[in-house]
């Protein structure tokens, strides 16, 4: 089973050879292995509910992306963030593969083939 690191990893890589200069917004703060969590990054720079990745396409849109592991669950603030950017035009989708990133950028029209 991949963890949602490993995931989001294989999402950019994709995402890259197809030509987006995607990336990921990184909003949780260091890794403390004492407490086997992450710390909060510090208060000016946390925006609860940020998607994990960003994706620029040619045609001038963003779009966004929440990566999940199998088990993963998307929070309060994560679905009021992804209301908000859904009222502003913008598409966005939990995602938990690279296949599930190709079936939601089809839907969107978005071709990534030949990019």
């Amino acid at each position: 089973v991949m963890s949602e690191e490993e995931i989001q990893s294989a999402i950019l890589f994709y995402l890259w050879s197809c030509g987006s200069p995607a990336y990921a917004v990184p909003n949780h703060g260091k890794f403390n292995p004492k407490k086997n969590s992450y710390d909060r990054v510090n208060h000016e720079q946390f925006v609860p509910g940020v998607p994990d990745l960003v994706v620029p396409l040619r045609d001038g849109r963003v779009v966004f992306f929440e990566v999940k592991s199998a088990k993963g669950i998307v929070s309060d603030h994560q679905e009021k963030f992804h209301d908000k950017l859904r009222r502003l035009g913008h598409d966005i989708a939990v995602v938990r593969s690279v296949a599930e990133v190709r079936q939601y950028l089809s839907e969107w029209g978005v071709s990534m083939e030949g990019r």
